[in-house]
């Protein structure tokens, strides 16, 4: 079933199926790779696909609950690209040109977004979500599983990014 652009999937638990996001990325990938060239500058494609295909994997980030299995798809997904700009098939050269160019891999990005979303509920002057949101322990999840205090969550995830891929500067 779709709603509002997430595919949902009969299960026993909610999950939701990537491969509508997954095609839509492609295709975006090779609309960007046809217009500029798979030899134009790194930096240039890759801002463009920050710009235009990874919000495409991200929609609705914020409200599903994430399995690890369906966090590493769409990180392999994403790193097609970077295979392509980058002319290699080792995905630690990967993460360590995404380090080097300033991106986060998918599971920072997700994290960081719902840690954004969830504090900004938390905010809100909205009864009923305060109510809910007082019983959900996401956010403390988060928080306590990444170790981050709630100073700039950016270079904390760069920080974190770059001891758990080993990436020496």
């Amino acid at each position: 079933m779709d709603y509002l652009g997430v595919q949902l999937t009969l299960d026993l638990t909610f999950t939701v199926n990537l491969q509508k996001p997954r095609q839509k990325l492609f295709a975006a990938l090779n609309s960007i790779f046809g217009k500029v060239g798979p030899n134009s500058s790194p930096a240039i494609i890759l801002s463009l696909i920050e710009a235009q295909c990874v919000p495409i994997l991200l929609y609705a980030s914020e409200c599903i609950v994430w399995k690890k299995s369906l966090i590493e798809s769409l990180e392999n997904t994403l790193c097609q690209a970077y295979f392509k700009i980058f002319r290699t098939f080792d995905k630690s050269i990967a993460y360590q040109c995404m380090y080097f160019m300033g991106q986060l891999p998918l599971e920072f990005k997700i994290a960081q977004r719902k840690i954004n979303f969830l504090s900004n509920l938390k905010k809100t002057s909205s009864q009923s979500m305060c109510s809910i949101l007082k019983n959900d322990n996401e956010l403390k999840e988060l928080m306590m599983k990444y170790k981050l205090d709630n100073s700039n969550l950016h270079k904390q995830f760069v920080d974190i990014f770059k001891c758990k891929h080993s990436i020496i500067c």
